[in-house]
């Protein structure tokens, strides 16, 4: 691999370099760097994989509450208001406060453990070491909370089963009111690159229905999040090594990147073609091709789309400004941006010792954290649950991801 100056980066490709990379996910530079050199340019998608969480806006005003949620009292108080009152207004007791997921430990009720500064699952930094939430003290704090509301039958008691499709369908069906997934299922389609997303069918069927987004719940000492996923997770854009006895070439590579991807000029000419000849906007602000380039084997003969370089630089609220409701865009980009940015720090890394004993300890953490949110165990046990983690493999990985993190990223 060639050597990548970063002074070139920022000198030739300084959108790339300002506005995309260290916006999306500042010091991410780090991730292609070894020894302080840098082999590889970082292409964080950071805005797709944002999760807020969304509240039943319409449920919350049938209940009397008027203010959305903040803290984990107002939480409490909303979720039992959802299990008990009748939300719906169907006379049955047939909705719960909250549904989840227990595939992964970082997507399981993850604006609780945000609140107590714990997140499942991740490596994450505090004060120079590296720790991992599941037995850090807040989780077993939230823990506590779970369990007082399974018990309370505030959340879905089938989260432990609950795969993507009857998760969705109890989000549709109205079946909880509080709901943590990616910021795009809670918009109109339009607002992003088109299709029907849950909104649109909750809305379809219910015209009153409205969804309130926010990006966590303050815990008692005003922690909150939600775990994302780190969106730096590939080993970005690398040159070969010939590249180091040919700047000039290098030079052109990313200038070509920079006028792709984020130039209006050259990403639609190269996406689209000619303004008024392929393509125009309609009354939405959206890019319709004009007759014959709306047949795409037409387009394809005309050599139109199909281009990227190097694919993988996504400028959303760039290029969402092709292709989205110009009526939805500033609301997309206030829902995505209610997201934390709470990341495995890590995540990029190759780490042997943690393949190693992943999912031993993946499978060992989520079954334990089920029978204790669920009552089969007594949160009595969970320093029990700490030292068998750590025995198990637990200590060799946070020592590995130590070490990654004092060479790497410190």
């Amino acid at each position: 691999l060639a050597e990548i100056p970063v002074d070139m980066l920022k000198k030739y490709a300084p959108y790339l370099y300002n506005d995309y990379i260290e916006k999306q996910l500042p010091g991410s530079l780090k991730y292609g760097m070894i020894d302080g050199k840098l082999y590889g340019i970082p292409m964080p998608a950071g805005i797709l994989y944002r999760k807020p969480m969304v509240w039943r806006g319409d449920w919350l005003k049938n209940v009397g509450i008027t203010k959305v949620p903040e803290t984990l009292e107002e939480m409490e108080a909303a979720l039992t208001a959802f299990r008990y009152n009748d939300p719906d207004g169907n006379g049955e007791k047939d909705t719960y406060g909250m549904t989840a997921q227990a595939n992964n430990l970082h997507e399981m009720f993850s604006s609780v453990f945000g609140a107590f500064d714990a997140y499942p699952g991740y490596f994450r930094e505090k004060n120079g070491k590296i720790v991992r939430g599941e037995i850090e003290p807040g989780a077993k704090q939230a823990l506590e909370v779970l369990q007082r509301w399974h018990r309370n039958e505030l959340i879905d008691p089938e989260f432990v089963v609950n795969k993507y499709n009857n998760f969705e369908d109890k989000v549709l069906t109205g079946k909880a009111g509080a709901v943590e997934f990616y910021w795009w299922y809670f918009l109109p389609g339009s607002a992003f690159i088109g299709g029907t997303t849950w909104y649109d069918r909750l809305k379809e069927n219910n015209p009153d229905f409205t969804w309130e987004t926010v990006g966590g719940i303050k815990g008692p000492e005003g922690h909150w999040g939600i775990a994302q996923y780190n969106p730096s997770f590939a080993s970005g854009v690398m040159f070969g090594k010939h590249l180091e006895q040919d700047r000039e070439k290098m030079i052109k590579y990313l200038q070509v990147f920079e006028a792709a991807m984020f130039d209006p000029e050259f990403y639609e000419a190269l996406n689209f073609g000619e303004k008024g000849v392929h393509w125009q906007f309609n009354e939405k602000g959206i890019v319709e091709f004009i007759p014959p380039y709306d047949d795409e084997q037409e387009r394809k003969k005309a050599g139109l789309g199909g281009y990227s370089m190097p694919g993988s630089f996504n400028d959303y609220d760039f290029q969402l400004s092709y292709v989205s409701d110009e009526a939805y865009r500033d609301w997309a980009k206030e829902t995505r941006a209610k997201g934390s940015r709470v990341i495995d720090i890590l995540a990029p890394y190759s780490k042997p010792v943690y393949n190693e004993y992943n999912d031993r300890l993946r499978q060992f953490t989520l079954e334990t954290f089920i029978d204790f949110i669920t009552g089969r165990k007594s949160l009595d046990q969970f320093d029990r649950f700490v030292e068998e983690w750590r025995a198990m493999g637990g200590d060799a990985v946070l020592e590995e991801a130590q070490q990654i993190y004092d060479t790497q990223l410190k």
